[in-house]
């Protein structure tokens, strides 16, 4: 990452991770749900957190729908894991991609 002056001049920053500076998964996930363009780098509407994926016991960290109507499904990670953490995200994606228009309004009166 780079910080770049108003006199136009470019510093390199210091890489560290959440953990270095005692950041939670929590605080990552309302920086997303307060700006998800800049965290995220896309815009999209979040409609749930936390919400209940019954079927197979877990849930989905943020949940939300993109410019085009098409669910969103954001699973936080506070550091670096080993293992299935991507076998969850498909999970999920795999879960939500059976879910019709309305269900996604129906997750946010449930978990708001």
């Amino acid at each position: 990452m780079l910080r770049v002056g108003s006199d136009k001049e470019v510093t390199s920053l210091e890489s560290v991770s959440m953990s270095d500076r005692d950041f939670r998964e929590d605080d990552l996930r309302e920086w997303i749900i307060s700006d998800p363009k800049s965290i995220l780098g896309e815009e999209f509407l979040i409609i749930g957190r936390e919400v209940a994926v019954q079927r197979i016991g877990d849930a989905i960290d943020l949940l939300g729908i993109d410019r085009d109507g098409n669910v969103v499904v954001i699973e936080l990670k506070r550091g670096s894991l080993q293992g299935t953490v991507d076998f969850q995200g498909l999970k999920y994606a795999a879960y939500s991609s059976h879910w019709d228009y309305d269900y996604p309004s129906l997750a946010k009166r449930e978990t708001t």
